[in-house]
């Protein structure tokens, strides 16, 4: 939104705009609208407080109580008279259960209007709630055991839902967790679980695993009796169903998150099993402090040789089923990310070692190349950076000489076998999925074999098909890839095709930006050396031209926004692209104006800034390593002219007179992202 200046017209205007939300029952704008007076005005008190109390109505009308009772109490320090700001705190304290400052608050209101029928009302209610928080303590049992049978003695969907949410207010509840947490609630918990009638039902399913995962935060011992319970049960029965709901996909994300954690604690537990006698654990389990009492406390006195034997079949279905056609992209995504929790720096526990055979790798490298639909030219963009975090892991993990080449060995067969269909259209695009992740992920393997195979002829052969999808998503992988080695041959013909792409203006705004960024990338190879220019200077100003010519245009497509930026911040390594950026003022306040307003795009934001005002950390020139270069007729950087300190500090000032610091102050703001460069 754009900032406001102080003025009092502008002040009675931004209110009313606000009271508009609250007669429309728009609370949440009206809210926005309100703190947004605070900060950008300087209010009198009078109006400061005003301001603060209908802050704090908005938030009682949203149910945030907390908030409410904060800002009710802002407005009674100043004015404790103010009978809005004190019901609406009596009324939110006794949502929170401090029954005491309620009574306080209901008692101050009574005094003050006696005959009001709403504070008696209000005072009859604290009472009231008075008197059970009394009770409270003597019927916990019979209210768990009430529960209990709404939830595990019907086959009532909607009350059992209830019924699952009040047990998670019940094990959150301070005086209640000891009492309702136990091993009947496990034990009753996975029985509904596994009955029949829940079986397809996920949104109940959902609930179970929330109650499950807070136990499991809350009793580290009832943690391991969890995951000894549900290991493999809720990836046999319900991950390696295909659905497609949006419950599945909730359920999904929580059983991978909450699995992890148990596969994490239980390859931690047995790695310090294996390395008992280095460790000797039996002294450190006496320590009242250190790593193993903080993170394991008193699992590690039940814990049975059974665990290895439990890890490994949970490895062993993992690998099994991770490619299989009958899991959904939620469920399989669950299995990977379960698959790299074995993988864990401090837990690995050999697994990396297990998975560089060539039956398990071609498993995860067919995945990579899974081509769903025709249409659909990936499984997931989730799916894909998982498995290249998985195939980093193992490329990090595998030291030795021996299991080295066991991992590239395993990744050259299978591409060495995809390249026997290499004239089947969709096994070229599968080839090229499977590359596209693997740059992404371990790209020491990948640049020992990739003399061999003809990437960027894959590349241009896509890139000559008139499908709109292909043609994106081989940009994606080439944008990826670029900075990669690249023959001449290669560079130039690839270099015409992207071009083409640029000038076609039957093309998306989207691909064109892409085929631009890959353009961009592949210029800004020599980096800020102005002798180790990729193209011809002139080409650097054609580029710059067609940036400013997107940029000055509406895009709708933020990802291709995002592009744009990146564009400018490639090509900004060329000083003399920095001079054609900042000097046109139109560009500038465009720059200023609509760019900066998603936390997704504020990193190369600020990256494309630092370029464009110089301030990143220069390396210094060693004159004596100069010298000895020229003697042995290496190449020493050239810095470009208008890269000079007086050149960059006319840019600088050009972005202050825009408005540079407000709009950086702003990104941080609205994005809640932290920015650490020193620009300008």
């Amino acid at each position: 939104m754009k900032p406001l200046n102080t003025g009092n017209d502008e002040f009675i205007e931004y209110k009313e705009l606000a009271k508009s939300f609250i007669k429309s029952n728009d609370y949440k704008k009206a809210q926005e609208m309100y703190e947004l007076a605070l900060k950008n005005f300087e209010l009198s008190d009078e109006n400061k407080f005003l301001i603060i109390n209908n802050i704090s109505l908005c938030n009682f009308k949203l149910e945030n109580y907390l908030e409410t009772i904060k800002y009710a109490t802002e407005v009674l320090e100043y004015d404790q008279g103010n009978e809005k700001a004190r019901y609406r705190r009596c009324v939110c304290y006794n949502y929170v259960k401090k029954i005491k400052e309620a009574l306080i608050d209901v008692k101050f209101l009574i005094n003050l209007n006696p005959k009001s029928m709403l504070y008696i009302q209000l005072f009859n209610e604290t009472s009231k709630n008075a008197t059970d928080k009394v009770n409270d303590h003597f019927s916990v049992d019979v209210r768990i055991d009430k529960i209990y049978k709404q939830v595990f003695d019907n086959e009532n969907k909607s009350h059992v839902v209830n019924g699952l949410k009040k047990i998670i207010g019940l094990i959150t509840d301070e005086n209640r967790t000891k009492t309702a947490v136990s091993k009947n609630l496990l034990n009753k918990l996975f029985e509904l679980y596994s009955s029949k009638w829940v079986s397809s039902d996920f949104e109940i399913k959902t609930w179970i695993m929330k109650i499950y995962v807070i136990i499991s935060n809350i009793n580290k011992n009832y943690s391991l009796k969890i995951y000894r319970m549900l290991d493999l049960c809720i990836l046999k029965t319900s991950i390696c169903e295909k659905h497609e709901t949006k419950n599945y996909e909730t359920f999904c994300t929580i059983v991978g998150n909450l699995l992890s954690s148990f596969v994490f604690m239980a390859c931690g537990i047995k790695n310090l099993m294996d390395q008992r006698e280095q460790y000797n654990l039996e002294s450190l389990k006496k320590q009242e402090s250190g790593e193993y009492r903080s993170n394991f406390g008193d699992i590690m006195d039940k814990i049975d040789e059974k665990e290895s034997l439990r890890l490994i079949q949970i490895y062993t279905f993992l690998i099994d089923n991770v490619d299989s056609k009958k899991i959904s992209i939620f469920g399989r995504l669950a299995i990977l990310r379960t698959l790299l929790t074995f993988l864990k720096k401090d837990t690995s526990c050999g697994w990396s070692i297990k998975l560089i055979k060539i039956d398990e790798m071609n498993k995860l490298l067919g995945l990579c190349s899974v081509v769903n639909n025709i249409s659909i030219l990936s499984t997931n963009e989730n799916i894909k950076n998982t498995l290249s975090a998985i195939l980093t892991k193992i490329s990090d993990d595998v030291q030795s000489k021996k299991h080295s080449e066991i991992f590239k060995d395993s990744i050259t067969e299978y591409l060495q076998f995809s390249m026997q269909n290499y004239n089947d259209f969709n096994s070229k695009l599968e080839l090229l999925s499977c590359l596209g992740v693997l740059f992404n992920g371990p790209r020491k393997q990948i640049l020992s074999f990739i003399s061999c195979i003809p990437i960027f002829d894959l590349i241009n052969n896509v890139l000559e098909t008139a499908n709109n999808d292909f043609i994106k998503y081989t940009l994606n992988i080439l944008i990826i890839v670029i900075s990669k080695n690249i023959s001449n041959d290669n560079s130039a013909k690839l270099v015409r095709k992207l071009n083409d792409i640029c000038e076609n203006v039957a093309m998306s705004d989207s691909i064109r930006i892409l085929s631009l960024l890959a353009l961009c990338k592949l210029g800004s190879i020599g980096g800020r050396d102005a002798d180790s220019k990729s193209f011809h200077e002139k080409s650097y100003t054609v580029l710059a031209e067609e940036c400013k010519r997107h940029l000055k245009c509406k895009i709708e497509d933020f990802s291709a926004v995002h592009s744009l930026i990146e564009c400018i911040g490639y090509l900004s390594f060329n000083a003399n692209v920095k001079e054609i950026i900042v000097q046109d003022h139109v560009c500038v306040k465009h720059l200023m104006s609509q760019y900066a307003f998603k936390s997704t795009t504020a990193y190369v934001y600020v990256k494309m800034l630092s370029n464009l005002t110089n301030s990143y950390e220069e390396k210094k020139s060693d004159e004596q390593m100069e010298k000895l270069a020229k003697t042995a007729k290496t190449h020493v950087p050239v810095k470009f002219e208008k890269d000079l300190l007086e050149y960059a500090k006319n840019r600088r000032q050009i972005f202050l007179d825009a408005g540079l610091v407000q709009q950086l102050n702003r990104l941080i703001s609205l994005s809640n992202v932290y920015v650490d460069l020193e620009v300008c």
